[in-house]
């Protein structure tokens, strides 16, 4: 009896045990998650336009707009990009693809990272 109780002491344990660190992982991801999720609110404030981006890229088809710690843990960073979409596709002129990643770190090592992003594309008439 003894060792049929010691048994499950030990199975309940391992199943307590595993639901923590599932839980841990998951609150990690959803923080940066939250922190891409800021990176994509930063760049709405700021409302640049198609023209404004292109200008600050330069020749470059890559721009990294923003880096932003937002405390110590938690960071973001919005990259905008001119040249190809999600499936290597080439862009046209007007359109582009903002990408929002954010990390959640301890000490000093990225335990956990998300990525948000979103196509944007002007109308003819806009041109």
């Amino acid at each position: 009896m003894g060792m049929l109780l010691t048994g499950l002491a030990i199975m309940l344990f391992q199943s307590v045990n595993l639901d923590m660190m599932i839980a841990g992982n998951k609150r990690r991801y959803n923080q940066a998650s939250f922190a891409a999720q800021s990176g994509m609110n930063h760049f709405a404030a700021l409302q640049f336009n198609y023209d404004q981006l292109k200008n600050l890229a330069g020749n470059n088809l890559e721009l990294n707009l923003i880096r932003e710690a937002i405390d110590d843990k938690h960071s973001y960073e919005v990259t905008i990009k001119f040249c190809c979409g999600r499936l290597g596709e080439v862009l046209q002129p007007g359109q582009y693809y903002v990408q929002s990643t954010g990390w959640y770190k301890r000490n000093t090592n990225h335990e956990s990272s998300a990525t948000y992003q979103s196509f944007y594309s002007l109308d003819n008439n806009d041109f």
